[in-house]
């Protein structure tokens, strides 16, 4: 097995848009092993296993590393091709965008759904904890500490990638992802300042809107809302998980600030903020 890979086929950078794909890729740097073992570790059928390791050793990106015979059986056994996989750059900057685009929106729908499960199995169940952790961070660095950071991170993650049969030991999933948000910013807002955004249509000034995109609980007292307002804003919301309104919030208020709602989890809310809140749903 190599130390290092680069994919730099449109094939390959396909074939690992399942993330199914990548968690076998994983487990394999770690040691060798069959479908069958496989399968055990992921509490899944063999046959479905072998699908997935033919369609990654088909493209290269998992190779034979020997066989045994085991009771008159030839057991096959695979490793990844390199320890540490990752996609050039040359690829991701190919002209064929769409091709790139396509397998990186299937691995956050399929990160995005398996939280969704667990979320809705949460709040139909509430005795039940979610154990996630979610938020949103910002970072001044150099692309050297960024590199560094992330290497720091690996280090930090790797103990905890094997099973150690500890009492209370669960599997986790999820993602990190770091991006240059200047180039976010610049879609919206192409100003230094956080002065509010006023919009011309036929010659009248509409209020600007403030998208609000979160993952986990955001909450809005009186204060927040009236801020809002006064920065001549109103908020689009797009939540996954609690949205939790403050009981000193009037309805009138809610309306007022809010021009939009969308909530994959549970509303807490006054009761006359909760019917607006409703009304505005997307």
């Amino acid at each position: 097995m190599k130390e290092y890979y680069s994919i730099e086929r449109l094939d390959q950078l396909r074939a690992i848009s399942d993330l199914l794909r990548l968690r076998i890729i994983d487990l394999l740097r770690e040691r060798s092993m069959t479908v069958t073992q496989l399968g055990e570790i992921l509490s899944m059928a063999p046959g479905r296993v072998h699908y997935h390791v033919r369609e990654l050793e088909k493209v290269g990106l998992l190779q034979l590393a020997e066989t045994r015979e085991k009771g008159g059986v030839l057991e096959k056994y695979y490793l990844p091709i390199a320890r540490e996989i990752d996609v050039a750059s040359g690829l991701l900057l190919s002209d064929v965008p769409d091709a790139v685009l396509a397998t990186v929106s299937s691995w956050f729908n399929q990160l995005r759904n398996g939280f969704l499960r667990t979320l809705r199995r949460t709040l139909q169940h509430q005795d039940e904890v979610l154990n996630a952790e979610f938020g949103m961070l910002h970072m001044y660095i150099t692309g050297d500490e960024l590199l560094h950071l992330n290497r720091e991170i690996e280090a930090l993650f790797k103990p905890y990638q094997v099973q150690r049969g500890l009492e209370g030991e669960m599997e986790i999933s999820g993602t990190l992802i770091l991006y240059p948000s200047s180039a976010e910013r610049s879609t919206y807002d192409t100003r230094d300042s956080d002065e509010p955004v006023s919009q011309e249509h036929g010659g009248t000034t509409a209020t600007a809107a403030y998208n609000v995109q979160m993952v986990g609980m955001v909450q809005y007292d009186k204060a927040a809302l009236e801020q809002v307002l006064t920065q001549g804003r109103r908020l689009h919301m797009n939540i996954i998980g609690i949205c939790r309104i403050s009981d000193d919030v009037e309805a009138e208020l809610a309306d007022q600030a809010i021009e939009s709602f969308s909530l994959i989890g549970k509303l807490e809310a006054p009761e006359g903020v909760r019917q607006v809140m409703l009304r505005k749903q997307m």
